[in-house]
């Protein structure tokens, strides 16, 4: 039999065999996402003086000199509130609840501060801050995808969301 059992009776099949296994990635999770929170929050920071840096150097004739480096202190308040699990982010960007969500917004948040950005005295601390954003969010979409117990935590997460919507709509 699959298991190792060889009476019928007793085997349970190989499904149980993978069941009983442990992720790589679990560990790997364990023991770094809290390197990565600090990273997230360095870089979250970063992202908040490039956009007061960028208010600083506007010329009013131009509306995206000013949009832009709005919505880098936005962003940048949004990864700080995320990693410090803040009640309005949670309900209303739950996205950055997830591995996965913060993965993708902080490869967003990269592209957005390395292509959208012309301080050309700082250039090189904003282009290592969108290095460190990208690879992050790289990090933190891989964790995901190999780590079982992210992925419970997700599946969790979404049905604890799903109820509290249905209890508040009722």
């Amino acid at each position: 039999a699959e298991d190792g059992i060889r009476d019928f009776c007793l085997s349970r099949g190989l499904g149980d065999v993978y069941k009983r296994q442990e992720y790589m990635g679990d560990d790997f999770f364990e023991k770094h996402s809290q390197k990565f929170r600090v990273l997230n929050i360095i870089s979250g920071i970063i992202v908040i003086a490039v956009g007061v840096l960028g208010f600083l150097s506007v010329t009013w004739d131009v509306i995206l000199q000013v949009a832009l480096p709005a919505y880098f202190v936005l962003f940048g308040l949004m990864i700080l509130s995320a990693e410090f699990s803040n009640p309005f982010i949670r309900k209303y960007f739950s996205f950055l609840n997830s591995l996965v969500g913060r993965g993708f917004f902080n490869i967003y948040l990269a592209t957005l501060t390395t292509t959208g950005n012309d301080l050309s005295g700082i250039k090189f601390i904003i282009f290592v801050n969108g290095v460190v954003l990208f690879i992050t969010g790289v990090v933190y979409i891989l964790m995901y995808c190999c780590s079982k117990k992210a992925r419970t935590q997700a599946k969790e997460a979404l049905k604890k969301e799903a109820i509290k919507a249905l209890l508040e709509d009722n």
